[in-house]
């Protein structure tokens, strides 16, 4: 993991307003980034936010994280992704799909012995 900064909005607005203003290039792209996209506060773009949970978390637990954090944000475009609740399903899924295709494995080879 790198290195990490705990700063406030209008910290990080200072420090992008500096930025933008000693190069005027990244301020024209950032002047049509933000015409494109709404910001949230102090003119700063939504970027992402990743929670690192422990590997024995239950399902549960990490539903009722999620809905803290979209309680606390209240933003109609936020979408979290459960990694680990998407692999849980798709190992379940594909337990389906694996026990079709041995079925019609045995299908074609006993027709094939016709």
């Amino acid at each position: 993991m790198g290195p990490a900064m705990l700063m406030t909005r209008s910290q990080m607005a200072h420090i992008v307003d500096r930025i933008t203003k000693t190069f005027p290039e990244l301020g024209e792209v950032r002047k049509k980034v933000l015409l494109e996209n709404e910001p949230s506060s102090y003119g700063l773009l939504k970027e992402n936010l990743m929670c690192k949970i422990p590997p024995e978390s239950t399902r549960e637990w990490r539903l009722l994280i999620s809905n803290s954090i979209m309680a606390v944000n209240e933003d109609v475009n936020m979408v979290i992704a459960d990694a680990p609740g998407m692999v849980e399903d798709m190992e379940a899924n594909l337990k389906i799909v694996d026990f079709f295709s041995v079925c019609t494995s045995i299908i074609c080879f006993v027709l094939g012995l016709f």
